[in-house]
């Protein structure tokens, strides 16, 4: 090769654009509260309020075979056996640490995430064993591309009936919900207490 061709080959390997990253990971934190009547207000709300929104994030050990979501769920109850079990196990991911395929969309609770046209979008439709009071449906809460993550927290007060009247049932408990949501080239479970939000939603309403 002539050295003006070397000279040519050099320039293009220094302006030519970077390959793209293979690695996708869609990563969802889930930190719920849940507490029972005397946790409403006064030491109990103190204590219940001292919960974080962002934590250590769970990341599987194991090498992730392809594009993924990555949900890590945390959960803090505060109960002074007011109620029976809270019924989080029919709700939420088996595993503190689930991994899903990128490939179609996943749900955790009245919230859907989809990966499309390489953005991650969160998107909430309120379903009635989710707590009152009812919210409106909303498209792309969060609309993230590569390297960015956002926050959306919500609270409901919950009963074992779904209907209209169970919600007047003498049993009942409340809930806070924090999704942290970003989409990422790499692992690393301090990005949620290390950086910031691009955006932050707040469904948070008045609770009886």
């Amino acid at each position: 090769m002539s050295t003006t061709r070397l000279q040519r080959h050099a320039r293009r390997q220094r302006t030519s654009p970077p390959c793209p990253e293979t690695d996708t990971l869609a990563v969802i934190q889930l930190i719920i509260t849940g507490w029972s009547k005397s946790y409403r207000g006064g030491p109990g709300a103190e204590e219940r309020n001292r919960v974080p929104e962002a934590e250590l994030l769970l990341l599987p050990e194991e090498t992730i075979p392809e594009p993924a979501f990555v949900i890590h769920s945390a959960r803090h109850e505060f109960n002074q056996g007011e109620v029976w079990s809270m019924f989080w196990s029919d709700r939420l991911p088996e595993s503190p640490c689930e991994v899903r395929s990128l490939a179609e969309p996943t749900s955790l609770g009245s919230f859907k995430l989809r990966f499309h046209e390489e953005r991650l979008h969160l998107d909430y439709t309120w379903l009635d064993d989710e707590g009152m009071p009812k919210r409106y449906s909303q498209q792309d809460l969060l609309s993230l591309s590569k390297g960015q993550w956002g926050r959306v927290r919500i609270n409901a007060r919950h009963s074992h009936f779904f209907t209209t009247l169970g919600w007047d049932s003498s049993e009942w408990w409340y809930e806070k919900w924090v999704l942290n949501v970003g989409l990422f080239s790499q692992r690393d479970a301090r990005v949620f207490l290390d950086t910031q939000p691009v955006k932050t939603v707040s469904m948070m309403e008045p609770l009886w």
